[in-house]
């Protein structure tokens, strides 16, 4: 045990002994790297084992320098998420562009949020009369009920979150998608009647939760009920 505290000791001197060899040749050092000075530890005695008051500030602004970095990391990264999201957006609003009528709409737009925002169950639902008047399969058309119980689910809101509806909501959303989604984003399709709702499923429990923002939900509602209206549905 001693002679590896004894290896160990040796080794932080022939280390010490290197570094200082190497300042010594290299004086220069720290102009050439003036970061490394915000990051050396240099006491400054005032005597009787007082605090120096110049190594507090320079604590202090240390301190505080890590915490700018940190927030200067945060704001980046956030600034490239929303450049990603609103390249996103756009080529989302060319597809609905493009579509050639609603039934090219509904496809176009299912397929897009999919594969943009790697979700794993996109769904457009509309009220029963209007689900009757575009030609969905009589089994496949919701019920007054069903649709009830959406639009309660959405609430006045133009979006929310959840990772708690039972099996009834979930098979109304994506029919028979719905197994294994355990959260889904909504958004209102309003022309300006609330003719619908957008949904977006996930298998994570946590990727639409309860409290999270709904700004990007609502705009790609927007967008979809731009889209609906300029092909008569209202």
């Amino acid at each position: 045990m001693s002679e590896q505290s004894s290896s160990d000791k040796q080794a932080i001197i022939d280390s010490d002994k290197a570094a200082i060899d190497y300042l010594e040749e290299h004086p220069d050092l720290l102009q050439r790297y003036p970061d490394l000075l915000s990051r050396l530890q240099v006491p400054h005695f005032s005597g009787r084992g007082a605090v120096s008051l110049i190594e507090r500030q320079v604590k202090v602004l240390r301190e505080q320098n890590a915490r700018l970095e940190s927030q200067v990391g945060d704001l980046v990264d956030t600034a490239r998420n929303n450049e990603q999201l609103a390249e996103k957006m756009h080529r989302y609003s060319i597809g609905l562009i493009q579509a050639r009528d609603v039934d090219d709409l509904l496809s176009i737009s299912v397929q897009t949020l999919k594969n943009l925002f790697d979700v794993d169950m996109v769904a457009v639902r509309f009220k029963p009369s209007i689900e009757s008047e575009i030609g969905l399969a009589e089994d496949e058309r919701l019920s007054d009920k069903a649709y009830a119980a959406l639009l309660d689910t959405l609430g006045i809101g133009r979006g929310n979150c959840h990772n708690d509806l039972d099996d009834a909501l979930l098979q109304a959303l994506f029919g028979s998608g719905a197994e294994g989604i355990r959260s889904c984003g909504m958004a209102a399709l309003d022309t300006p009647n609330r003719v619908g709702i957008l949904a977006l499923g996930s298998t994570s429990k946590d990727r639409f939760a309860p409290g999270m923002g709904t700004l990007f939900l609502e705009r790609l509602g927007e967008l979809m009920s731009a889209a609906l209206i300029s092909r008569g549905i209202t």
